[in-house]
């Protein structure tokens, strides 16, 4: 009976082992992700200011020319 006592404690040890393992493996899967979603959303926003920029500039660009050709 006690070998058998032994046997379970021991089972169970593991069977809890490997439920914590899996928990800390899904916890560092999804930091992963939101780290990966977080980036992403920079790059985004750092995309979207730089095409903004772009948009900026060529409409300053295209003023300057007018004002010049209406100065003339």
């Amino acid at each position: 009976k006690a070998a058998k006592d032994a046997a379970a404690k021991k089972a169970a040890q593991q069977e809890a082992a490997a439920r914590k393992a899996e928990e800390v493996k899904r916890k560092a899967a999804q930091e992963a992700a939101t780290k990966a979603r977080q980036e992403k959303a920079k790059k985004d926003a750092e995309a979207k200011k730089a095409a903004e920029e772009a948009v900026r500039k060529k409409a300053e660009e295209q003023r300057k020319i007018k004002e010049e050709e209406g100065g003339r």
